[in-house]
């Protein structure tokens, strides 16, 4: 117990580094103790607020990934898995497509219409899981692969049919970025994802017993069925705002509780905030690294998720292999 403690604390302090370094490093240096009129501004309106925003952002994904890595018992899943980030692309592409200009609270109108679509395929995907009463987990993914693979088509159709106009702003949101300025996009997740994960902590228990298997779960008292519901419906609406207000960006909540799981063990008392503090790390360095690599501009964020994730999902893979 003293050793997994140690872990824990281990990751703040490596927390602590990350977001120190993403506060002082970027296109210029920052001193956060000796700031002038001009690095003042970039220090409050751009460097904190998107190291704060990737902090929790990287938090939030991780959790659901593991959330639905759990519910699966499949270590390759993650928060998009059932199709969620596909029907937010879809809804924000259209908002693209039809040139909309919609503000509603904090979401403009294509962050507006990609949480609808996001919501909207919750809607669908929790009306098959109750019209099936019967229909496996196995069956729930196909659903959402299936749902994914036409959004995704739908996509390409609104990307070929606007290429000349605005296709440098639909790939540009296809590929994930936290470019905040302020604190307003703080207020979407506010509002429904940090609510919705601090709902999902009261189900630490159901997800051990399921991670043990379903069967087991069952004879200790859990309502198999109802308890993945449950959680799917708060991963998604946890995930929603996530894509809606600043894209799909891929890979954290596949490889963080993968990696956290291994430092802390399956417990969820212990490994769902080592996936939150590496959540945040991750997400954070990476930001980072979309900022430096680059002389000129950003890089998009979902690009460096998808460098590292991409080989990390071939291990993942050979790992596998190896067991069997």
């Amino acid at each position: 117990m003293e050793l997994k403690i140690s872990k824990i604390i281990l990751s703040i302090f490596i927390l602590l580094i990350c977001i120190g370094l993403g506060l002082i490093l970027g296109d210029s240096l920052i001193n956060p103790f000796a700031l002038d009129g001009g690095s003042e501004v970039i220090f409050y309106q751009l460097r904190l607020p998107r190291v704060v925003t990737c902090s929790i952002v990287g938090a939030l994904l991780s959790v659901c990934g593991l959330y639905f890595q759990t519910i699966f018992r499949n270590d390759l899943a993650t928060p998009y898995t059932l199709g969620v980030a596909s029907g937010a692309s879809l809804g924000a592409m259209l908002a693209i497509y039809l040139g909309l200009n919609i503000a509603f609270l904090s979401f403009n109108s294509i962050s507006l219409f990609a949480l609808i679509g996001g919501l909207v395929t919750i809607f669908v995907l929790v009306s098959v899981n109750s019209i099936f009463r019967q229909i496996s987990t196995n069956s729930l993914i196909l659903c959402g692969v299936a749902l994914s693979m036409f959004f995704s088509s739908v996509v390409l159709l609104l990307q070929f049919l606007n290429l000349q106009v605005d296709g440098i702003q639909m790939i540009r949101w296809m590929m994930g970025s936290v470019d905040v300025v302020g604190y307003d996009a703080l207020f979407a997740l506010s509002i429904m994802s940090i609510p919705a994960f601090l709902i999902s902590l009261y189900f630490i228990k159901d997800l051990n017993l399921l991670s043990v298997g379903d069967e087991f779960a069952h004879v200790h008292g859990v309502n198999v069925k109802r308890t993945q519901t449950y959680i799917f419906i708060l991963t998604s609406l946890i995930v929603a705002p996530i894509v809606a207000e600043f894209g799909p960006i891929g890979f954290v909540g596949m490889i963080v509780p993968h990696v956290s799981k291994i430092i802390i063990g399956r417990n969820h008392l212990q490994v769902i905030p080592v996936s939150v503090i590496l959540g945040a790390s991750f997400l954070v360095v990476c930001d980072l690294l979309s900022r430096i690599i680059l002389a000129e501009g950003n890089l998009p964020l979902g690009v460096v998720t998808s460098f590292i994730g991409g080989p990390f999902f071939l291990w993942i893979l050979y790992k596998g292999s190896t067991r069997n």
